[in-house]
């Protein structure tokens, strides 16, 4: 009896499951990225929990990706040929160096791939730099977005949830840049500290940003170390390392995750975003469709990275805005063009974030 109580339960959550999916693919048909996002985290969650919310959204996603793929390899799609441009200027900066990066899918090579372009300039010195890497030959025509911070000229800083950006830093015209933080406390208790104040503490074997007051942010894991508080403006967790000392490690144990979070978000192809460190100190900040944790650290170690670590995943939560001011009101404008802006970096986002602020 007790067995047929059981297998009728078990039965019951199958049905139950996949009507939820199905739900949620005719949802997509009919309500934008933003609705489908807000929807998961609104309505999902607190009805059947993170883990069976987050089971869904994978199967989604996953079938979105293969439904991509397949019609890419019916219908042939390749990215579209055209010459590789060298730029035709030169970077004086040795500490801020814009060399090429070396495209991985030559048999079909895309115009700019690979190239710096500068984006934010101050007193002839470039502050930002963006350029664009594929790097899943299975999916050829998915971009990762990837900008590069010039830490010798800029500060980087770290908002909580609910925050916004001084507006001292907004009045005094030093804004440049704010991109997306990590995964909330429900999805993980990572770790979060601005100002000595902790809201999350620290938890061992986790890629943790250091933002000092004075010098550049470095990326380590963190195993316990002492870290002085007077002299950290920032700290913050999220996920395993992606890199470490210029090696992927997104095949080790740490990242069958059940030690840090939800599994099943390691295999889903979704929009992901992630930080690294280059040698010189210098931040990359790299976003993109379809990609996995070890595609995003692909493209981060193509660009530089020797430290890095996954930021926040999922449209529209991976997002990069630059600021200019136009008759004394700023403006935000995002790199990748399917990034959405996001003025609630002014008035209160209801995530953490980054903004970033020249010296």
């Amino acid at each position: 009896m007790r067995g047929n109580s059981y297998k009728h339960r078990q039965k019951s959550i199958v049905i139950f499951t996949a009507f939820l999916i199905f739900s949620f693919c005719i949802l997509s048909l009919v309500f934008s990225d933003q609705a489908k996002a807000l929807i998961a985290d609104n309505m999902l969650r607190p009805f059947i929990g993170n883990t069976k919310t987050v089971t869904i959204e994978a199967a989604y996603l996953n079938a979105v990706d293969k439904t991509k793929t397949l019609k890419n390899g019916l219908l042939n799609t390749k990215a579209e040929s055209a010459r590789i441009i060298n730029p035709a200027q030169t970077y004086g900066s040795s500490h801020f160096g814009l060399d090429n990066i070396r495209p991985l899918l030559t048999d079909y090579p895309v115009q700019g791939e690979g190239v710096w372009d500068t984006v934010k300039t101050h007193a002839g010195t470039i502050l930002l730099a963006k350029t664009f890497l594929r790097v899943d030959p299975h999916r050829p025509t998915s971009e990762v977005t990837i900008v590069k911070m010039n830490m010798n000229e800029l500060y980087l800083h770290l908002a909580p949830e609910k925050g916004k950006i001084p507006s001292t830093i907004i009045r005094n015209g030093k804004l440049i840049a704010a991109f997306n933080g990590g995964f909330q406390q429900k999805d993980g208790h990572y770790g979060f500290v601005i100002d000595n104040r902790t809201y999350l503490p620290l938890k061992n074997n986790l890629a943790t940003l250091v933002i000092p007051y004075h010098g550049q942010p470095r990326i380590i894991q963190f195993n316990g170390q002492r870290l002085n508080p007077n002299e950290i403006e920032a700290i913050r967790q999220n996920c395993p390392m992606l890199i470490e000392n210029a090696v992927i490690t997104t095949n080790l144990p740490a990242w069958n995750t059940e030690s840090w979070g939800l599994t099943i978000t390691n295999s889903m192809f979704t929009w992901r975003s992630g930080l690294g460190v280059t040698r010189n100190g210098n931040l990359i900040y790299a976003a993109g469709p379809s990609l996995t944790p070890k595609t995003l650290a692909i493209a981060l170690q193509k660009a530089g990275a020797i430290n890095a670590m996954q930021l926040d995943i999922n449209f529209p939560w991976t997002r990069y805005s630059v600021f200019t001011y136009r008759k004394g009101v700023i403006h935000g404008k995002p790199v990748n063009w399917q990034m959405e802006p996001n003025q609630r970096y002014f008035t209160g986002y209801n995530k953490d974030f980054f903004y970033v602020t020249r010296k």
